[in-house]
């Protein structure tokens, strides 16, 4: 998957090629200038502090029991107990500084890359934000769930600052704050009241309720997608398959070799890339109204089949297809839980129960895949509340189709 990116730039500006491989001339668009967004003081320190995490995990190798160094930290494919513990140790003093300024971070200094290595301080993220999976893991199996709550609210502010970033971070932010959530959802009915309320305000940082806030990572993403069109369209135009091959990676063969048989008529190529590029656009403008009124969103062009030019697409344009389901349905279960949480101690303190979902805020209570209500059914004891999810029909609190935190 490509790196993802920040603001949608399109650049009127054209690079014009003559004879790169081919006898006709060609203008060629400019897709994006790759802009990149700059940090406040609080996102500075989070990512000077993420990128020392992560020179620390490249740098520190447990001694095995032969006495010799192992695999460093960065390179391990899975951790057990004592190199968990290593890899906490190494980094807790970054960690620290993170947590501290999350609350003060309004949104992450994003930079796309294309198809470039990501920077070293999203591998920091993914150290930093594994440790605090394996801590709330060790509170919950040590019967410390106020312990874990306080764990989870941390990892949910990270999980919203990194939501707005690129399709990595939010990805990485909110898969992480699901494992959480999974955990603590197993503990909810042995839960007291105070400990529900606070579990539910634990979550509040990422139920996405700031205005604006579900789209940036959609332009971030596209923007992205757009740089890594232009980064491979540059190649092409110049006839650079060598430096295509180097930023596909694994994906190049098949692209590069249907690319070529257009190198006699570079005019050919252009409408591959326009073709791309088109729907590439088209999609980002979809999604990100989607995200923001799945009711007035009005949905992009049907892609037609074009065989010869599909590698390319599926390469470029297909990250939305898959990120904003995910980020969606992150959302939409730590709404659930929040509704939940208070519905089961109003119970718990013989309250009556809110007839309807009005009771909770626009946002709490607005379902994201349609941007309707919550389904919502309550009666004098009991109660049940779902999302209709990624197909937006109501399929009775079916877990098969429907979002449903704890099923009946």
């Amino acid at each position: 998957m490509p790196r993802i990116g920040k603001q949608i730039i399109f650049a009127a500006s054209v690079v014009c090629v003559a004879g790169c491989g081919g006898s006709d001339s060609v203008s060629w668009p400019q897709w994006t200038t790759g802009h990149a967004e700059s940090a406040d003081n609080a996102s500075a320190l989070i990512e000077g502090a993420a990128s020392r995490a992560y020179s620390i995990a490249e740098t520190t190798a447990p001694v095995q029991k032969n006495g010799k160094p192992g695999t460093t930290l960065a390179k391990r494919p899975d951790f057990f107990t004592r190199e968990k513990n290593e890899l906490r140790r190494a980094i807790n003093g970054e960690a620290k500084t993170i947590f501290a300024q999350l609350p003060a971070a309004k949104q992450i200094p994003y930079t796309p890359a294309g198809l470039k290595p990501s920077a070293d301080s999203l591998q920091g993220h993914r150290f930093v934000t594994q440790m605090l999976v394996w801590n709330i893991q060790d509170s919950i199996a040590a019967e410390n769930v106020n312990l874990a709550i306080s764990q989870t609210r941390v990892l949910a502010h990270y999980a919203r600052y990194l939501g707005t970033g690129g399709g990595l971070e939010a990805s990485l932010g909110f898969t992480r704050l699901d494992e959480a959530r999974r955990l603590l959802v197993a503990k909810i009915p042995e839960m007291s009241p105070p400990q529900l309320v606070q579990l539910a305000k634990s979550f509040s940082p990422a139920t996405a309720s700031e205005p604006g806030y579900l789209g940036k990572f959609v332009r971030n993403e596209g923007e992205n997608m757009l740089l890594t069109l232009q980064q491979i369209q540059d190649a092409y135009a110049k006839s650079d398959y060598k430096s295509m091959e180097t930023l596909l990676g694994g994906g190049a063969g098949e692209i590069v070799t249907k690319l070529k048989k257009y190198a006699s008529s570079k005019s050919d190529g252009l409408n591959i890339f326009n073709w791309v590029g088109a729907d590439l656009k088209e999609q980002i403008r979809y999604r990100t109204e989607f995200v923001q009124n799945p009711k007035t969103a009005k949905p992009a062009e049907p892609l037609k089949e074009r065989d010869r030019w599909m590698p390319l697409h599926r390469t470029v344009a297909s990250n939305l297809d898959n990120l904003t389901p995910l980020v969606l349905r992150s959302v939409a279960m730590n709404r659930l839980l929040v509704i939940e949480c208070y519905m089961r101690e109003r119970q718990m303190r013989k309250q009556q129960l809110p007839s309807n979902i009005s009771a909770f805020s626009a946002a709490a209570g607005t379902d994201p895949f349609t941007g309707a209500k919550f389904h919502f059914k309550s009666s004098s004891d009991v109660f049940m509340v779902y999302s209709s999810g990624e197909d937006q029909k109501d399929n009775g609190a079916d877990p098969r189709n429907d979002l449903v935190l704890i099923p009946r």
